[in-house]
This record gives structure tokens, sequence and C-alpha cells, in this order.
């Protein structure tokens, strides 16, 4: 579905996320000592020009700010997207306010292009 969203005549190209709650999880174990941790979701990213990727910083941050526009979960609390590379946790403390991004970070990748 991320593929066909993609490609949509609708515009050129777009990065395609898609999120469900994980009910009863947490994650508290994980987040940030001595911060409090909202709910988690499953978190898939197509991304345009590339396909499905692992985990997406700006896909992460992106659904944060839509779900924390919402209203549903308090501002102050972290949201643990799980991506199939990892989880990522995103805060935005006020709409319209920078978003704080933490989690694993990992080498996968490296070329070299001679020009």
């Amino acid at each position: 579905l991320g593929e066909a969203l993609q490609h949509s005549p609708h515009w050129d190209g777009i990065n395609v996320t898609f999120a469900s709650p994980l009910p009863g999880e947490k994650h508290q174990d994980q987040a940030m000592q001595g911060q409090e941790l909202a709910e988690a979701y499953k978190t898939f990213v197509w991304e345009r020009g590339v396909g499905e990727t692992r985990a997406c910083g700006s896909a992460a941050c992106a659904l944060a700010a839509s779900l924390l526009a919402s209203g549903l979960f308090p501002r102050a609390e972290w949201l643990s997207l799980v991506f199939p590379g990892g989880t990522l946790y995103v805060r935005q403390d006020q709409e319209g306010g920078d978003a704080f991004l933490c989690g694993p970070g990992a080498f996968v990748f490296s070329g070299k292009l001679d020009l």
C-alpha cells in the first residue's frame, strides 16, 4: 500500500508512514530514565525513491506531532515508535515546538562514488 500511495497521481511522490497502537505496551524499561512514556506504536515507513526502510527519524517526528496534536497524549510523555529497525522515542513539549528524538543508531551502509 505504501508504494501505491507514493505514486498517486495527486502528488509527485511522498513518504508514507503507517502506525498502529500496541495496546498495553509502554516500553517503560527502555525509556529515558525518570521520564514518563506514552503508549507504543508499531510503525512502518515507505520512503520516496527508496521503498521500505527500517526506520525514519523525520517520519517519527511527523507521526509524533500528529499524534500529540490529537490531544490524546500529554506532551510531557515520550511516544514509543517501534520500527522494523528498532524503537525510537519522540517528544514535543509544545505544539509547533522542537521535536526531541532519541533511540539507538546503527551504521547500515558504506559506499564509494567515483566522479
